[in-house]
């Protein structure tokens, strides 16, 4: 897992959201969640610093972790 990745979790429920600095690297790392259909919208980029940021849908964390690739 990317340093500048978490998993938020409220509940059951668990979203991953990115932070990165790289814009091709969160390209990258966004086309996979794309692929997984864990995305509605596309890649932010804050005003104040050059960050860019997406999330993915909130789903139960088990089923989050099965579609990211992270053991339990």
């Amino acid at each position: 897992m990317l340093s500048d990745g978490s998993i938020r979790i409220n509940g059951k429920l668990a979203l991953l959201s990115i932070q990165q600095t790289h814009q091709e690297l969160t390209q990258e790392i966004w086309k996979m969640c794309s692929q997984l259909n864990l995305v509605l919208s596309g890649i932010n980029r804050q005003n104040n610093k050059i960050v860019y940021y997406f999330q993915t849908l909130s789903l139960p964390f088990s089923l989050l972790c099965i579609m990211i690739g992270i053991n339990q």
